[in-house]
């Protein structure tokens, strides 16, 4: 099963700790949008809080543009509880069958 098959399905189950699981220990992000860079540990409290505590986000038209050995290219739409929605570009990177790394850019869907 392909990472982004596992990504999916944690997802879908809201299961945060397989979700971490297929993170790299060397991890870093950069969420442009929201201007937010971080580690595995500061992604792994993000997933908690987007997976759990009633937070209800909303994803449609999810799917994977291009993966291969190094990298996964996704895009979906994201509608947030406070109302807003994004059109969400996330490059992956893989390191030893894990994510080592995110960048993602947003184009807000709220006129």
């Amino acid at each position: 099963m392909s990472i982004y098959q596992r990504y999916i399905e944690a997802n879908r189950k809201k299961d945060a700790l397989a979700f971490i699981d297929l993170i790299h220990d060397d991890f870093s992000m950069v969420i442009h949008a929201h201007g937010v860079r971080g580690g595995k540990r500061e992604f792994a409290s993000m997933v908690h809080t987007m997976m759990g505590r009633g937070k209800n986000i909303k994803i449609e038209n999810e799917r994977c543009l291009y993966e291969n050995e190094k990298t996964l290219i996704e895009h979906k739409i994201m509608y947030f509880p406070n109302g807003t929605s994004e059109a969400v570009l996330s490059v992956w990177m893989k390191k030893d069958e894990k994510l080592v790394s995110l960048e993602t850019g947003a184009t807000p869907l709220n006129y």
